[in-house]
């Protein structure tokens, strides 16, 4: 990815968090991000996410990304400003994301 000429910004922002059984807000809407790397590191939950706009994250739902266990999914080159809304098949399971 390229950065114009003579800007320069700290990457990446780390976010590790949990999702719960109950579709939560999981990231805030960040007009510089421009990527990001979304990881379920969990070996045994499944992790849906929805844009904000999109509304509530429903698992495995129509409108949403889903993520199996220890998936990994690098979102470049699209509009990826607005927050991000999940859902987990299981309590308190772990995600991390990088914003770039």
């Amino acid at each position: 990815m390229s950065r114009p000429s003579g800007t320069t910004r700290t990457i990446p922002i780390v976010t590790a968090g949990s999702v719960g059984v109950a579709s939560a807000q999981l990231l805030a809407a960040n007009a510089a991000r421009t990527a990001m790397i979304l990881h379920n590191p969990s070996a045994t939950a499944t992790v849906s996410i929805t844009t904000l706009t999109q509304g509530a994250a429903t698992l495995n739902g129509a409108g949403t990304l889903t993520f199996g266990p220890l998936a990994t999914i690098l979102l470049t080159d699209l509009r990826v400003t607005d927050g991000f809304n999940a859902i987990a098949s299981g309590a308190a399971s772990p995600f991390t994301i990088w914003e770039f």
